[in-house]
């Protein structure tokens, strides 16, 4: 399983004294920040400041160039 970084893709709300990361409007972890303890959800990870996603759980855009044989693109 690899993992996508996401970390340009997720946004906080503050909501009753913790702040809550999403990603496509979908909560995937979160920060209390009293004890600025943070955890995210299953299949996401924290490495120093960005945050990834499993690949399997990442709706990922497809490229232009994807399934291309013999320059005829699909």
């Amino acid at each position: 399983m690899g993992w996508a970084d996401i970390s340009d893709k997720v946004t906080g709300r503050l909501e009753a004294g913790r702040l809550v990361f999403y990603h496509n409007h979908q909560p995937v972890g979160e920060m209390d920040l009293r004890t600025k303890e943070m955890s995210l959800r299953e299949g996401y990870m924290m490495d120093g400041a960005q945050i990834f996603a499993a690949d399997n759980k990442t709706k990922l855009q497809p490229r232009y160039a994807d399934n291309c044989d013999v320059d005829w693109c699909q």
